[in-house]
């Protein structure tokens, strides 16, 4: 008999962007619920959804989750760290589906019976798997031909289709509050894509508690958002605003946090305007000679429309702020993060065919483990037994674990795998190279790393 049979895996999929109370309640109020042996983390890398870089490296948010509950951590790289939530979260319920986990946890800004649900109903109406489907299509190009951005008019569109389908008021109504609070965005996006892959992932949802997510306030006694403890690092001299934030972290995250030296994302805002400005002579040199070598086109990056490009252009400027930068880009038709991921996508060099390849290939051809717990280290033995795909350990040696599992049978899958971790690779360098022109930190490449022991 399989020894590893009956041991069951939480799957969370998070940024720890960085890792705080609110986490560890999570971890804790989840294993409660399910009761699952093992907890496995996939993280964003060095870049995150919002569209900036990481306030840490993959290693450094790793060890802090490992500290806190964790007992492994892989990777989700930049092309799908940065990615819409639609996007990030398939692959990262795909690639705990791939690892073998059995639930799944996340918050939600509630948790009640109907969640569940509620939940499922919108998701099959945005998959087109509902009685309301060609109603709730109609009523989407409609809204965004009235200049609305896609969430905006996403929202106004699921309801209307509910109305004029006959649906309860009550109904009607849990549905609008969960559209209209942003906490919900990623539960919602996380079972459209359980739906989706056909994943066995159990849901295990979490009410959340405290502050927002965008929320920059910390009030004693209640869990802080990232965003607030990220904003108290950022704005206070390093080492003395650490103490300030001493109660919204567990202990072994703030001794790690007293180690360390946050990367602020005003740092790429340079890198960025002179990036986007060799792009924008690059394509006028093309233009003018039709000359077909190094024809660089904003539109072919992710995210990228060529009315986007038009306003990227226009409006791109040098200012000492990233926010500041974004928020001159930024218009009702395009929001804040359209913007901002759309940045990170050129100076990443993530382009559209590159994503095309990457979700025609299946998403995940391979789990890159980062890090994991001792006193637990018979997971790897459980992953391995289970995955679908096989872990990379060790960077260097990605190219021939990709090659022998799929070259001969499987070249998509082959160059699909080789062309992702190779973008993360270039994101972690970069990733390094802002570190150094801001703390004079020299970190270690994506292959002279070792995965963590803790």
């Amino acid at each position: 008999m399989n020894t590893y049979t009956n041991k069951k895996i939480l799957g969370i999929i998070a940024e720890y962007n960085p890792f705080h109370n609110g986490h560890e309640y999570q971890i804790k109020k989840a294993l409660q619920l399910c009761g699952a042996d093992y907890v496995v983390a996939v993280i964003s890398g060095h870049f995150v959804q919002r569209g900036e870089p990481a306030i840490f490296d993959t290693s450094t948010r790793a060890e802090m989750a490992l500290n806190c509950g964790v007992d492994a951590v892989f990777d989700i790289p930049a092309p799908f760290s940065t990615s819409s939530a639609e996007d990030f979260a398939m692959y990262g319920v795909a690639l705990l589906e791939a690892l073998g986990a059995d639930f799944i946890s996340f918050g939600c800004e509630d948790a009640g019976e109907n969640i569940l649900n509620d939940l499922h109903l919108i998701s099959y109406i945005l998959l087109g798997k509902n009685k309301c489907r060609q109603m709730f299509s109609a009523a989407l190009k409609a809204e965004l031909a009235s200049g609305k951005s896609y969430p905006a008019s996403r929202n106004t569109a699921v309801l209307k289709s509910l109305t004029d389908s006959g649906y309860d008021v009550d109904t009607i109504k849990r549905i609008s509050d969960i559209l209209n609070k942003p906490n919900n965005i990623l539960a919602l996006e996380y079972i459209k894509s359980i739906i989706r892959l056909k994943a066995g992932l159990k849901p295990v949802i979490i009410k959340r508690c405290g502050m927002g997510y965008k929320s920059t306030e910390l009030i004693p006694g209640h869990f802080a958002s990232a965003s607030s403890i990220r904003k108290q690092l950022f704005e206070d001299s390093y080492h003395s605003g650490c103490t300030n934030i001493y109660e919204y972290v567990p202990e072994t995250v703030y001794k790690i946090l007293k180690k360390h030296n946050p990367l602020n994302p005003d740092i790429i805002t340079g890198y960025t305007y002179k990036k986007i400005l060799e792009l924008k002579y690059s394509h006028y040199i093309y233009q003018q000679t039709k000359t077909p070598k190094e024809s660089f086109s904003l539109s072919q990056f992710t995210d990228i429309s060529p009315e986007l490009e038009k306003r990227i252009y226009s409006n791109i400027g040098f200012n000492t702020s990233y926010e500041k930068m974004i928020s001159e880009i930024k218009s009702k038709q395009y929001t804040h993060s359209r913007i901002s991921r759309a940045i990170i996508h050129i100076i990443l060099d993530i382009t559209k065919s590159d994503m095309a390849l990457f979700k025609n290939s299946g998403y995940i051809n391979y789990a890159r483990l980062i890090g994991f717990k001792k006193s637990k280290s018979d997971i790897l033995g459980i992953i391995k037994n289970k995955s679908q795909v096989p872990v990379i350990s060790k960077a260097a040696d990605f190219d021939k674990v990709l090659f022998n599992n799929f070259n001969k049978s499987m070249p998509l899958r082959y160059e699909a795998g080789r062309r992702l971790f190779l973008k993360e690779a270039y994101a972690s360098q970069l990733y390094n190279s802002f570190c150094y022109e801001l703390h004079k930190n020299i970190l270690p490449n994506i292959f002279e790393r070792n995965f963590l022991k803790v």
